[in-house]
């Protein structure tokens, strides 16, 4: 069976390997040592640094496979990701999409809703919260150094104005003013 990168829930690197999830203990030069998430598991894996191939590894565990904290793991990881990459795309559509890349028969009701809210933090860690009164929304848009240099943003707090322009139309309105 192949290995399966991931995440931990921390964002940690993380393989899935035979439906048990193995965190990044230590690197070396060579080589990656992989510890089981689940505490009091004993079970390890060894991983060459460049090719990802299984060197040696105990896969000896003291509890039997979860399947269905495994599927909701990668369903989660998988929708953060989305959700994170495409703002536009409603969770709920982006929740129906990624279930049907992975198998999900397992997963339950409460999982999925763990998975809405996943999403819906990753969400709010990008994008902050929107502005409740006006004075708070221009101080927010005082703020901001906009991606490219031709956008300009001026704000007068007392008087409650805001005003977005670039530096295109400012020439434009200069010549043209010249010929007035």
């Amino acid at each position: 069976m192949e290995l399966k990168f991931t995440e931990t829930s921390k964002g940690k690197q993380a393989i899935l390997f035979e439906n048990f999830m193995y965190r990044l203990k230590t690197e070396s030069a060579t080589t990656k040592i992989w510890q089981r998430v689940r505490k009091n598991c004993t079970g390890k894996l060894t991983t060459e640094m460049e090719t990802n191939d299984i060197l040696h590894g105990s896969t000896n565990h003291n509890h039997d496979v979860d399947k269905e904290k495994t599927q909701a793991h990668l369903l989660r990881q998988a929708c953060k990701s989305k959700a994170e990459e495409d703002l536009t795309e409603r969770p709920r559509n982006i929740l129906i999409t990624e279930a049907g890349k992975i198998q999900t028969d397992n997963v339950s009701q409460e999982s999925i809703n763990k998975v809405r809210k996943a999403m819906w933090r990753q969400w709010r860690k990008i994008h902050p919260a929107l502005s409740k009164t006006r004075q708070e929304a221009l101080a927010s848009l005082s703020g901001i150094q906009p991606e490219r240099s031709t956008t300009i943003i001026d704000t007068d707090v007392e008087h409650e104005l805001a005003w977005m322009y670039s530096t295109t139309s400012v020439e434009y309105i200069k010549m043209s003013s010249f010929y007035l």
